[in-house]
């Protein structure tokens, strides 16, 4: 069995010139003029007793403006790093030199503009190398268990319920070496309490129960994709923000399952997140109401299995049920209340926009099915393409 492990990392201006108009906007990218990372998580590869993988980095801008540098800054990050692994490096000149030898029906699909995209290039970069299996991993994390290799190749041989696993997920250690994440219970989060949802579907799925079990959430950041699955499932390059857990819900329309291995876990270490709080909202309420209409209208004759959002609770189907609307509009005012009391005015009006914007992406979202369907389609092209002229494109890198 072939492994490729893959390492996205996200690059903006100097810090001191920030986020301009019109950048991609991830969740805590490094600014060109600091270290970043990277070179922390690609170390703790040394701990890990099986190596037998390639190591594929993927670098990412905010800006086109920074491409040359983080291409630079990259290679000096890796050329000295020893970590008993091939490394290789995908930079925005190696996407230009691939999608030069893709016919034109197919060069729109690699991208390195959001995480959809860049996780799309998580599964065809391996699929390239002739991968049977890709390993995703955020470049926020550190190793800390020196089997977590060996843990992915024995779960992958188990069969559930006599079924083969083609899809594993492991998750995330919070600094304090706890799963569970840290609840804020403010009163704003009456309806909107994410962590608490978020902790209770935890519980059920990692704190107790069989050692490899069915679940219903994943983690992008620790997320293993069998070859059987990646060359038919894509990441839904339609969505902004949730493409670990829309990626499952698009796997479960096609018949395939994730499964949860309670012992490969990883440690997580993110960066603080800049944003206000209406803009996590506004990032949240946009990711759900756009899954939610994906799943309202499936159409049968498109998939093997169609999902409710039954299926999906408690995470994430408390945030794609019927009243989804109302807990958006009530989670707004409350939010924009607590902003007007600590007299900040310009905040509240931002977040009172997020109900407009989430009935404007329902009205517009309403094909979103259809959409990724069409896009999947070509996807499964694409990586035939890829597998039969894998000699002539590998080299790109």
């Amino acid at each position: 069995m072939k492994l490729s492990m893959v390492i996205p990392s996200y690059w903006m201006r100097r810090r001191e010139e920030g986020y301009k108009k019109g950048d991609i906007v991830y969740d805590h990218p490094t600014p060109i003029d600091e270290e970043g990372t990277l070179l922390r998580v690609i170390n703790s590869i040394k701990i890990l007793k099986n190596k037998g993988f390639e190591l594929i980095v993927i670098a990412a801008s905010t800006t086109d403006d920074i491409n040359n540098e983080v291409e630079f800054k990259l290679g000096r990050i890796l050329k000295n790093i020893d970590c008993d692994v091939k490394i290789k490096l995908f930079t925005n000149s190696n996407l230009k030199e691939l999608q030069k030898k893709l016919p034109d029906e197919f060069n729109y699909i690699p991208s390195l503009n959001g995480y959809s995209n860049i996780r799309n290039l998580c599964l065809i970069l391996p699929h390239l190398n002739g991968a049977d299996l890709s390993i995703l991993i955020d470049d926020d994390e550190v190793f800390e268990d020196e089997y977590f290799i060996d843990k992915i190749i024995n779960s992958l041989k188990i069969r559930i319920n006599g079924n083969e696993i083609y899809g594993l997920a492991g998750y995330y250690l919070q600094s304090d070496d706890n799963y569970l994440l840290k609840e804020r219970n403010e009163y704003w989060q009456l309806y909107w309490n994410k962590a608490e949802i978020m902790n209770k579907g935890f519980k059920e799925i990692i704190g107790k129960g069989d050692e490899i079990k069915k679940t219903n959430f994943v983690f992008g950041g620790n997320m293993i994709i069998t070859k059987k699955m990646f060359t038919e499932i894509a990441f839904d390059p339609f969505i902004t923000r949730g493409e670990d857990i829309d990626y499952l819900i698009n796997a479960m329309m096609q018949d395939y399952d994730f499964y949860l291995n309670r012992n490969l876990h990883i440690k997580h270490l993110p960066p603080p997140k800049p944003h206000p709080l209406w803009k996590k909202l506004r990032e949240d309420i946009i990711r759900f109401v756009y899954e939610r209409e994906k799943i309202l209208n499936q159409r049968e004759e498109e998939i093997k299995r169609k999902v409710s959002v039954k299926d999906l609770m408690p995470y994430p189907g408390y945030f794609l049920d019927d009243e989804l609307e109302e807990k958006i509009v009530k989670t707004s005012e409350l939010l924009a209340m607590k902003y007007i009391i600590e007299n900040k005015h310009e905040d509240a009006e931002e977040t009172m926009k997020n109900i407009e914007i989430a009935r404007e992406v329902k009205i517009n979202g309403r094909d979103n099915f259809i959409k990724f369907i069409e896009f999947q389609n070509k996807w499964k092209s694409f990586m035939k393409f890829i597998e039969d002229n894998r000699s002539r494109l590998n080299n790109i890198f």
